[in-house]
């Protein structure tokens, strides 16, 4: 796997980004990033506004364009972040697995 993390399970990508930036209502936004397509150098946003957009592919350099603006609360530009589940949580997940 190369060391590459989001193939492990458990790991997820977030993003922070301007909605305004991909033209959509709203401004500062997370979501997590479902997928990646080299081909076209896209990635699936899952928005968590389910009731307002449905998954949709967006151009990675639109989504970092997205992540530039500064965002007012913090004064910082936007970003995003690799997550996982404490280790602790991990340990306890693989040891109630094996007991079952």
């Amino acid at each position: 796997n190369n060391g590459d993390k989001t193939n492990n399970g458990g790991y997820f990508l977030v993003t922070s980004f301007s909605r305004k930036s991909l033209h959509q209502t709203g401004d500062g936004h997370f979501s997590p990033i479902a997928a990646y397509h080299e081909p076209t150098d896209s990635c699936l946003v899952l928005d968590v506004a389910r009731f307002k957009y449905t998954p949709y592919w967006v151009p990675l350099h639109e989504l970092y364009n997205a992540m530039v603006p500064v965002d007012l609360a913090t004064q910082k530009s936007r970003g995003w972040v690799l997550m996982s589940p404490p280790a602790r949580n991990r340990k306890i997940n693989e040891r109630s697995m094996t007991n079952e």
